[in-house]
C-alpha cells in the first residue's frame, strides 16, 4: 500500500449479492461469446460450399440457356421484321387508296389539282407577303365522300327551296289592307263560339252513345256465375181504394139529402211483403224505404244499395 492510497480504495471488496450477481453475468457473456463464434465459423463453412454448389449449377444452367435464347431471339426478330413489312405494306396501300379517291373526286367535281410550290434553297429568295381579301362566300371544303354528298343535296334542296320561300316571304308582308274593324271581328268571334259550342256538343252526344253502345254489349256478353238475386218492383191497386174524382164537400147544417147519413168504410190494411223474401214483412229500412222481413232480408237491401251487386240489363236483374 502506498503512502498516498486511501484505506477504502486499497481494501479488497466485500463480497456482496451485487458483486457476486455481476461475476455470474461476465462468465455468461464470456461463455455465450464463445458458443456464437462457433456458430459463426460454422456457418462460413456451410456457405462456402453452398457458394461453390451454386456456381457449378449457374454454369451448367448458363450454357444451356444461352443456347435456347440464341434460339429464341431469332424468332423474335424474324417475328418483328416480318411484322414491320406487313404494316409498311399497309400504310402504302391505304395512301394508295386515299390518292386515288381524291383524284376521282377531283376529276367528278371538276376542281383543278393544286400544285405543291417547289423548294428553294435557303437564304436565295426572300418570302413575300401579299394581303389576301377574305372572300364571304368562301366555305371550308372536305373530301371526304360523304361529307361532299352532304353538301351537294343539301344545296340541291336549298334551289328546290327558293321559288317557294318567295311566296312564304311576300306572304307575311303588308296586311294593313286586310285590317278589320271592331265590329266585324266580335262578329267573327260569335261565329267561331258558336261553331265551337256546337262541335263541343256533337263530341259529348258521340261518346255518350259509344258509352251506351260499351255497356249494352258487355252486359250481352257477361256471363253469370253463381247465384243470381233478381229484385222485382210492381205495385197492385186494391179493390177497396175509391177511385179519384171531383167531389163536393158541404157543412153539415146544410145536408144536400134529406137521406140517413152513411159511415164511410175504411179501406183494409195492405200488408206490405218483403222485397227479397217475398214474405209478409214487418219492419221498413229507413235508408231505401222498403220492406223487409228479417236480418237476412235487411243485409240483402243493403249490399243492393251499396252495389256489391252488379245489375244484369239482359236478365233485368241484380247477380
Amino acid at each position: 500500500m502506498s503512502e498516498h492510497e486511501s484505506l477504502v480504495a486499497g481494501r479488497s471488496r466485500r463480497a456482496n449479492a451485487g458483486n457476486k450477481l455481476r461475476d455470474l453475468l461476465e462468465k455468461e457473456h464470456i461463455r455465450a461469446s464463445g458458443e456464437e463464434g462457433e456458430l459463426e465459423k460454422e456457418d462460413e463453412e456451410y456457405s462456402f460450399e453452398r457458394e461453390v454448389d451454386v456456381e457449378r449449377d449457374i454454369d451448367i444452367s448458363s450454357e444451356d440457356s444461352e443456347s435456347e435464347e440464341g434460339e429464341e431471339e431469332q424468332q423474335v426478330e424474324l417475328a418483328e421484321t416480318e411484322e414491320k413489312l406487313l404494316r409498311q405494306e399497309e400504310k402504302s396501300e391505304k395512301r394508295r387508296l386515299q390518292k386515288s379517291r381524291i383524284t376521282n373526286l377531283q376529276k367528278s367535281l371538276g376542281t383543278p389539282k393544286t400544285k405543291m410550290p417547289e423548294k428553294s434553297e435557303p437564304g436565295l429568295v426572300k418570302k413575300t407577303y401579299k394581303k389576301q381579301k377574305l372572300d364571304s362566300s368562301s366555305r371550308r371544303t372536305s373530301s371526304r365522300m360523304h361529307t361532299i354528298r352532304m353538301t351537294q343535296s343539301t344545296e340541291h334542296r336549298l334551289q328546290e327551296a327558293r321559288p317557294r320561300r318567295k311566296y312564304t316571304v311576300h306572304a307575311g308582308g303588308d296586311r294593313t289592307k286586310f285590317g278589320l274593324t271592331q265590329q266585324q271581328r266580335l262578329a267573327e268571334a260569335a261565329k267561331t263560339e258558336a261553331f265551337n259550342i256546337g262541335s263541343l256538343r256533337n263530341y259529348v252526344n258521340y261518346e255518350e252513345q259509344r258509352k251506351l253502345r260499351l255497356r249494352r254489349s258487355a252486359a250481352k256478353h257477361r256471363r253469370l256465375q253463381g247465384p243470381i238475386l233478381k229484385y222485382i218492383t210492381k205495385t197492385e191497386a186494391s179493390e177497396s181504394q175509391k177511385k179519384v174524382g171531383n167531389y163536393y164537400v158541404a157543412p153539415l147544417e146544410h145536408p144536400l139529402s134529406q137521406g140517413p147519413v152513411e159511415t164511410p168504410i175504411l179501406p183494409e190494411n195492405v200488408l206490405e211483403e218483403c222485397a227479397i223474401s217475398g214474405q209478409r214483412a214487418i219492419y221498413m229500412d229507413p235508408l231505401t224505404r222498403l220492406p223487409f222481413a228479417n236480418a237476412a232480408a235487411f243485409q240483402e237491401l243493403r249490399d243492393v244499395y251499396h252495389q256489391k251487386y252488379a245489375w244484369s240489363a239482359l236478365l233485368n236483374t241484380f247477380h
